[in-house]
């Protein structure tokens, strides 16, 4: 049993917690008995103050009333009937830690809502009796810093109690329960356990898991679409600077793997990219190992001046690339290309899944949705109030060091009560068009983009603006009948000499639409890559309890809202499969706020991925202390900062 310098036990949680570094971890299995531990002292809690209750000696007013606890061991097969079969487990039983296992924790518990004056909630309706999910761990390594805030949430609860307990409260001090006065709190600690153990993005099928979360259709979207889709494979060789193959000693092929997903258009860039890798792999004398799950640890630099020449060099190789791939692009596109995530070389970084499991969620995911689903009874298709929830996903990596920005997904199609139709909002649940584009090239920057996405709906028409297109970039324009609805995004080149690939964007919905060039350069193909719409009408719902919530991030200094934000969600307009998105937190009675903390200056950290990547899967561990440096700092100055900043946002959402 691993001994850590904050005890674990009653006394030692009241008496020697006094330093905040009692919050953080140095390893998966510190973090999860921390969090497991503390699960199981504020349940021991709850049920002395019902023996105490049971007993006649009076009621203890805790703030909790109620823990509930699962655990899910992902490295299981057959996963969906080892989920099944947890129907019958004793959820209110303490949690057991065992060694070696890389297991997701949830932990449900049930809190008291005190209201203004003495009354209930929900009887006055002072305050939106909304629930909270918490998760941390998505992407691994960047799990540390929300499983300190879940800690630090059990510990001052925990404390509360404490402290009722040693004053005594009778049940005079209580709040009456009803089904209006108590909220649900859903705790998902390391919802990627592998990644957070060995210090990587990525689970054990390097699989980034803020991208797996797909329906059915959006499988078969970005499964079929061109794998060039955003420029993925032409910056194949500055993301992926080694050679994959597979058990035969084949090296991977982007024709063969677009094929494979569905892909029917031209292959002839995916073909190129296949020759370059081939004729590189001839040149070099790097060994072919096939691609295949390391016994991996957290590697740190050797102190050989070889090995540490060799490492400083191809750092610098990788970060020289970077830079000049985007200044060519343009730091937002390139950022783009590398955040929107590929679907089919599974060895490459920010691989959503799909191509190795024939488009299937991962593990974690489907323990997820039993967690969200079964476990914590979350029911989001009911029109009650009472299934609202906020879903709120750590992560770091972008923004300023110790700062913090919250990510929305489409706050504007949330915040009304009553979503007025636009142009074109009528002919949403109609049938796509076959598309009506006079756009054929680039030739003319001056020339509008006409688009009918429904075969009943009115032309949109964009206007480009003219500088950016000159130079290159992607641009945006902007309909001139509904300017504040719908932008378009062109990116030049991707669709053959001279040509675009565009794609539209909903603001309404978050629906986007894509629009290919045919043969002869003009873009006639419209189609939908994100969620479709189920086709009877939704029941009628009030969101009103959302205008309120972005108000009291705009407003309460919640950290959304910043100058910041803007640089922090550049980029993220292509990609689908978020943890918190519309499959698992679907709106509007789920609502999604990723809390993004800032690291390192982002070249850094794209360096660091690529590296520790190409370290991972060529079996070099010397590589592997970067994903730490890049999203896990160990400097208390930003530990501090967000460990305040993640604590803040969760305590303002319970008290919202």
């Amino acid at each position: 049993r691993p001994v850590y310098h904050c005890p674990l036990d009653g006394a030692g949680l009241t008496l020697r917690w006094t330093d905040e570094n009692c919050y953080w971890s140095g390893s998966y299995a510190e973090a999860r008995e921390k969090f497991v531990a503390l699960g199981n002292r504020v349940r021991e809690q709850v049920l002395l103050a019902q023996k105490k209750k049971n007993s006649g000696e009076g009621e203890v007013a805790l703030d909790v009333v109620d823990v509930r606890s699962l655990s899910y061991d992902v490295s299981r097969e057959n996963y969906s009937d080892y989920l099944r079969s947890m129907k019958g487990n004793d959820l209110s039983s303490p949690q057991t830690v065992l060694p070696e296992t890389d297991t997701i924790d949830a932990l449900l518990l049930t809190l008291r809502i005190p209201g203004g004056d003495g009354e209930v909630a929900g009887g006055v309706g002072e305050r939106e009796r909304v629930f909270v999910i918490h998760s941390s761990g998505t992407h691994g390594i960047e799990g540390y810093v929300g499983s300190a805030v879940q800690v630090h949430f059990l510990h001052e609860l925990y404390l509360r109690n404490e402290e009722r307990f040693a004053k005594g409260l009778d049940a005079g001090g209580a709040i009456p329960l009803s089904g209006e006065s108590v909220r649900k709190v859903l705790l998902i600690h390391a919802v990627n356990p592998y990644g957070m153990r060995h210090h990587r993005r990525t689970n054990e099928n390097n699989v980034d898991l803020n991208r797996n979360v797909l329906s059915e259709d959006m499988w078969r979207d970005v499964r079929s679409r061109d794998p060039n889709f955003v420029g993925y494979v032409d910056m194949d060789s500055v993301l992926n600077p080694f050679a994959p193959v597979n058990s035969d000693g084949e090296l991977f092929s982007w024709e063969d793997a677009a094929r494979r997903g569905g892909f029917e258009g031209d292959v002839t860039r995916l073909r190129r990219q296949d020759q370059k890798v081939e004729t590189a792999a001839r040149r070099s004398d790097e060994p072919r190992r096939p691609q295949q799950p390391m016994s991996y640890s957290l590697g740190e630099p050797t102190g050989a001046i070889s090995s540490w020449l060799e490492e400083q060099a191809a750092a610098l190789g990788v970060f020289l690339r970077a830079v000049s791939a985007a200044a060519i692009m343009g730091y937002t596109s390139a950022k783009r290309t590398m955040v929107t995530s590929q679907y089919h070389k599974p060895s490459g970084i920010f691989y959503g899944g799909g191509a190795h499991n024939d488009n299937t969620w991962e593990n974690s995911i489907f323990a997820v949705r039993h967690a969200i689903q079964e476990f914590g009874g979350f029911d989001f298709a009911s029109p009650s109030m009472s299934s609202r929830a906020l879903f709120i996903d750590v992560h770091t990596g972008l923004g300023k060091w110790g700062e913090y920005s919250i990510l929305l997904k489409d706050p504007g199609s949330r915040m009304s009560a009553s979503s007025p139709n636009n142009a074109i909002g009528d002919h949403r649940r109609g049938k796509l068009g076959n598309a009506t584009s006079t756009y054929a090239s680039a030739a003319s920057c001056a020339q509008d983009l006409t688009v009918q996405l429904f075969e009943d709906s009115p032309m949109l028409t964009f206007t480009p603006d003219k500088q950016a297109c000159k130079t290159g970039k992607a641009f945006v324009g902007v309909s001139n009948g509904d300017g504040s609805k719908w932008r378009i995004n062109l990116v030049p080149g991707r669709g053959g000499r001279g040509t675009f690939t565009a794609s539209v964007n909903d603001d309404l919905t978050g629906d986007i639409y894509s629009i290919s060039p045919d043969a002869d350069g003009v873009m006639t193909t419209v189609k939908r890559n994100q969620r479709d719409f189920e086709p009877e009408e939704p029941p009628p719902v009030n969101n009103a309890w959302i205008g309120k919530l972005i108000s009291l991030l705009e407003e309460g200094g919640m950290g959304y809202g910043k100058s910041g934000d803007a640089g922090v969600s550049a980029g993220y307009d292509q990609s689908v499969g978020f943890l918190n998105d519309g499959v698992l937190c679907p709106p509007p009675n789920c609502f999604p706020l990723t809390q993004e903390f800032g690291t390192r200056p982002g070249i850094a950290v794209a360096v660091a991925l690529i590296l520790e990547n190409r370290g991972h899967h060529l079996r070099e561990r010397r590589y592997g202390h970067l994903t730490s440096w890049a999203f896990n700092p160990q400097r208390l100055s930003w530990r501090r900062k967000a460990l305040r900043g993640g604590a803040n946002l969760l305590r303002a959402m319970l008290d919202f």
